[in-house]
C-alpha cells in the first residue's frame, strides 16, 4: 500500500506539472475577459473612451495645421507667433483649470471640453479668413480651462483595481488616426491639400459633435469618487487628451 501511494505521488505531481502551463494561460485569458467586462461595465468610463477614440482619432490632423496656414498665405512669423500665444494661453487656462475642476461640476467640464473642441473643428473646416481663424485659435485656448476636470472626471470613473489596463486603453484612440491620414491622402489628389484639410477638419467637428451630445445625455454626474465603489459607477449610485 504504501509503495503503490509513493508511486502514485510522483506520477500526479507530474501531471499537475504537464497541466500547469496550458492552465496558467488559460487563466490569463480569463483574468483579462473578466478585467475587461468589469472595466467596461462602468458607463461612464465606456462612453467617456469612447468619445475620446474619436477625438484621438482625428487629433493627428493638428500636425499638418501650420502646414495648412502656410499653404493658405500666412507667413511663417504670423504663425510662429499665433502658435505661441496660443500656447500660453493654454499653459495659463490649464493651470486655472485644475481649481476649476476641484469646484465644478466635472461632467459638465467633460461635456464643455469636447463642445470647445468641436466648434474649433468646425471653424477651422469652414472659414479661411485670418479673422476667423484667430477667432477659432481663442476657442481652442479656452480647452485648457475645461481639459484638467475632464481628465478629473474619467480618473473617478475607472475602477481602482483594473486602472493600468483602463488608461491604456485610451493610448489605442491614437491609432486611429491612421484611419484619417488615409482618407486625407485620398482626398489630396482630388482636392488641393488646403480644401481636404478643411473637408476633414469640417467631418471631424461634426462627428465631435455628436461626441458633444453623446457626453451630455449618457454621462452621469456625481462629485464621489466612483474608485471607492464596487462595480458599475451607473449601477450603483468618471481625457484625456490627449485624452478627453
Amino acid at each position: 500500500m504504501e509503495e503503490g501511494s509513493k508511486r502514485e505521488g510522483p506520477e500526479t505531481r507530474e501531471e499537475m506539472d504537464d497541466r500547469s502551463p496550458m492552465s496558467t494561460e488559460s487563466e490569463k485569458k480569463d483574468n483579462l475577459r473578466e478585467s475587461l467586462r468589469a472595466i467596461f461595465s462602468w458607463r461612464n468610463y465606456t462612453v467617456y473612451l469612447v468619445t475620446a477614440w474619436v477625438f484621438n482619432g482625428i487629433n493627428v490632423m493638428s500636425s499638418y495645421f501650420t502646414f495648412y496656414l502656410w499653404n493658405i498665405g500666412w507667413e511663417f512669423i504670423f504663425i510662429g507667433g499665433a502658435m505661441t500665444a496660443v500656447a500660453a494661453f493654454i499653459a495659463l487656462f490649464r493651470f486655472v483649470g485644475g481649481y476649476i475642476g476641484d469646484i465644478t461640476n466635472r461632467k459638465a467640464l467633460a461635456v464643455i471640453a469636447m463642445f470647445i473642441m468641436a466648434t474649433y473643428h468646425l471653424m477651422i473646416g469652414i472659414f479661411v479668413e485670418p479673422i476667423f481663424i484667430i477667432g477659432a485659435l481663442a476657442i481652442y485656448s479656452i480647452f485648457g480651462l475645461a481639459q484638467a476636470g475632464a481628465s478629473a472626471f474619467i480618473m473617478d470613473n475607472i475602477p481602482k483595481e483594473h486602472s493600468g489596463l483602463a488608461l491604456s486603453l485610451f493610448r489605442m484612440g491614437s491609432s486611429l488616426g491612421i484611419i484619417t491620414l488615409l482618407l486625407f491622402g485620398a482626398l489630396i489628389p482630388v482636392m488641393d491639400f488646403a480644401g481636404a484639410f478643411r473637408l476633414i477638419y469640417f467631418v471631424s467637428g461634426m462627428l465631435l459633435m455628436l461626441c458633444t451630445v453623446g457626453r451630455a445625455v449618457l454621462l452621469e454626474s456625481g462629485k464621489s469618487n466612483g474608485r471607492n465603489k464596487e462595480g458599475s459607477f451607473g449601477m450603483t449610485s468618471c481625457p484625456r487628451m490627449r485624452m478627453q
